[in-house]
């Protein structure tokens, strides 16, 4: 008898701890509960492999360096605009120029130790012109381009004989 009676008491400790312990960590019982942390890691787990996977497997969206020049004209009356992405070379009136009918606007390029320029042929006066990168002799830092005015057929030299219209280098943005 003596022994049941001990029993009770003891049971009816662990009841009353058990009790105290259940309303001290009701508002607690997500953060205690096993299942709730396992799958927070396996999820965690998963989106760092998936943000390692993409990470690693992106491709730049161009390796081409991309330069930019605004050409002045000497006495500063059409200024032009040279744009270099990763795939041609566009030009840019910012003000439109009149061109008579026996002249034509040409534009040239030249790399920092060539020789001589190299004609990107004739662009229009009033509208964006863009040239494929394959046409030019090279690209790199400090390339010089420059628009000038030769006959209609364009220059019958392979160098400009007409006057510069605008001239500038470009620089790496």
């Amino acid at each position: 008898m003596r022994i049941e009676q001990s029993l009770g008491a003891a049971n009816s400790k662990v009841r009353s701890t058990n009790a105290r312990h259940a309303k001290q960590n009701q508002g607690l019982t997500l953060w205690n509960n096993l299942f709730f942390w396992r799958i927070s890691g396996f999820a965690s787990l998963a989106a760092t492999v998936l943000l390692a996977v993409r990470l690693l497997t992106m491709s730049p969206t161009s390796t081409e360096p991309q330069y930019l020049a605004v050409r002045q004209a000497p006495n500063n009356d059409s200024p032009w605009l040279v744009e270099v992405d990763a795939k041609a070379v566009h030009l840019r009136p910012l003000k439109p120029i009149a061109a008579t009918a026996e002249k034509s606007l040409q534009f040239w390029t030249k790399p920092e130790g060539a020789s001589g320029p190299t004609s990107l042929g004739l662009v229009a006066a009033d509208r964006p012109t863009t040239i494929p990168l394959n046409q030019l002799p090279g690209l790199g830092q400090n390339q010089l381009f420059e628009v000038t005015l030769e006959p209609e057929a364009g220059s019958p030299l392979n160098r400009p004989t007409g006057p510069v219209l605008a001239v500038g280098k470009i620089v790496r943005i």
